[in-house]
């Protein structure tokens, strides 16, 4: 067991469904009714606010200054730390995200049930300098996007639940913008990239998967070893050697990459992993062993921050996050 002690804990007071993280280390975390938290680059300043509408996705930019949060007839771009709003990019989005420098920011829609398109837009004017259109095979799907190492590149994940999840590639030259589908995975989480952008990880079909970007070979697999506790979506390199991984009830895992296997359990101090009926008083009979955490991303500095459910709770409606930053000591 690795034992981690946070280096800043923040309470915000809502739930972080939505949570952005920008090279300066500024983290936006936001509730779907707009009810947001502002991290400072130390984790532990907070500046609280309300965009007083419903939040689909969010984005920030590189030097935490601006906010892209999708609405449901536009993209509102919030100056920060100021929260004064800058003209609105007007029509339906689905999903958001500003490139490595912030020069960028790219956008997903549906064009059809059918069809996804990624727009391109230089954030000096937000005028539209590149664009494609892919199939969306599952049909209405949820589109979400997701950083590569560099500036010219982003993944696209369509999502549709059970029916089915993919991954496309983009890449814009400067003049031109390709989309690429990745062949292999019809049911798959978002990527993970090594530093170098040469490698990959998804959670795919109950196993844990690493690949050579952009298509290929499978350099390795794992099959998830807990049948009564599924693995969740985020998974991340840590260093060149291992990864992290959590499950759907918590609990976080050191791997070695060169085994392909869960080499120990990590456990946070103050959220370790409990029983179920300490957590959630009314299943209070279940034994099996959870935590309060529900996710956690990358951080620049090469921690991580993640989120936690203040609990034991009653209902989902008095739901409260907690964030935490840490690292750990392959990091």
């Amino acid at each position: 067991m690795i034992s981690i002690t946070p280096l800043t804990a923040a309470a915000i007071g809502h739930r972080a469904l939505h949570v952005a993280v920008a090279r300066s280390g500024h983290v936006a975390a936001l509730s779907k009714e707009g009810i947001g938290s502002l991290l400072a680059p130390d984790h532990l300043t907070v500046i609280r606010f309300d965009l007083g509408c419903q939040v689909r996705d969010v984005a920030i930019s590189a030097a935490g200054d601006l906010l892209a949060v999708v609405a449901d007839d536009s993209i509102s771009l919030v100056h920060l730390p100021d929260f004064v709003e800058r003209p609105r990019l007007d029509g339906t989005f689905d999903g958001c995200l500003f490139s490595p420098s912030g020069n960028i920011l790219w956008t997903a829609r549906h064009t059809s049930s059918e069809m996804a398109a990624l727009e391109i837009r230089e954030t000096k004017n937000w005028q539209v300098i590149g664009g494609a259109e892919v199939p969306d095979p599952f049909a209405n799907s949820g589109l979400m996007l997701f950083n590569y190492p560099s500036e010219d590149r982003v993944v696209l994940w369509v999502a549709a639940g059970q029916d089915g999840q993919c991954l496309y590639w983009s890449r814009y030259d400067g003049s031109k913008l390709t989309m690429q589908r990745f062949p292999e995975l019809t049911d798959t989480a978002p990527p993970g990239f090594d530093r170098s952008g040469e490698r990959f990880l998804v959670v795919s079909d109950r196993s844990v998967r690493l690949y050579k970007y952009p298509t290929g070979p499978e350099l390795g697999r794992m099959i998830w070893p807990f049948d009564d506790d599924p693995p969740a979506e985020t998974v991340s390199f840590v260093g060149d050697g291992h990864a992290i991984l959590h499950s759907g009830d918590g609990r976080l895992f050191l791997m070695d990459l060169s085994q392909m296997e869960i080499v120990d359990d990590i456990a946070i101090r103050g959220h370790e992993p409990r029983s179920i009926g300490e957590l959630y008083p009314n299943l209070r009979r279940e034994l099996r062993l959870c935590s309060d955490l529900s996710r956690f991303m990358p951080l620049p500095s090469g921690g991580f921050v993640s989120i936690h459910q203040e609990l034991p709770s009653q209902s989902i409606a008095d739901w409260r996050d907690q964030l935490l930053s840490w690292r750990i000591p392959h990091s």
